[in-house]
């Protein structure tokens, strides 16, 4: 039977050419899905992993990445300190991002940087403040943190914050502001 032997050909070739236009379709799903993904997304989905952060001013550390915020990431180096970073002071990511996490159905936004300055403001934790081109502006503790900048009360990071202790105060602005290290994790 020529003819069924014809129409067994002709049905695999159509099964073929909608394969190819279903995977075609697939990649182009991927592709939009991927051009809607944002950094943060991309680091949530991350969460846990460890990652290389190339640094704006030259330095690359190696790190597990903690909480994603609006426009920052929190760190845990290898070293004793923990990371809370302005995602402008981050040239480039190395390590496993392939993954994404969306926000939730009805969470608008995450806590921006201010807040999480705030956090370790109330928690009068020790920090060192670096600036964004590297150099180390003070440790000490936060004192207050307005929408736009942030208030350090400058003492050595191991002597708890003291009225005797306070060498002097830095105002330093949000968008000056390269990284905050804090002894142990930020969890």
């Amino acid at each position: 039977m020529r003819w069924d032997g014809l129409f067994e050909d002709l049905e695999a070739r159509w099964s073929a050419l909608e394969w190819d236009a279903t995977r075609a379709e697939a990649a182009e799903l991927t592709r939009g899905e991927w051009a809607a993904l944002t950094l943060e997304e991309r680091l949530r989905g991350a969460r846990g992993e460890t990652v290389r952060l190339h640094l704006a001013w030259g330095e690359h550390r190696d790190v597990r990445l903690g909480t994603v915020g609006d426009g920052w990431v929190s760190v845990n180096a290898a070293a004793a300190d923990s990371l809370l970073v302005p995602l402008t002071s981050v040239v480039a990511w190395e390590g496993p991002l392939g993954a994404a996490s969306t926000a939730p159905e009805g969470v608008r936004s995450r806590p921006g940087l201010p807040a999480a300055l705030r956090q370790l403001a109330r928690a009068r934790a020790a920090v060192r403040v670096v600036a964004g081109n590297g150099v180390v502006l003070g440790e000490g503790t936060i004192d207050r943190v307005g929408r736009d900048h942030v208030d350090l009360a400058r003492h050595p990071r191991d002597e708890a914050r003291r009225a005797g202790q306070v060498r002097g105060r830095l105002v330093v602005p949000l968008t000056a502001l390269g990284l905050v290290a804090t002894p142990g994790p930020l969890g």
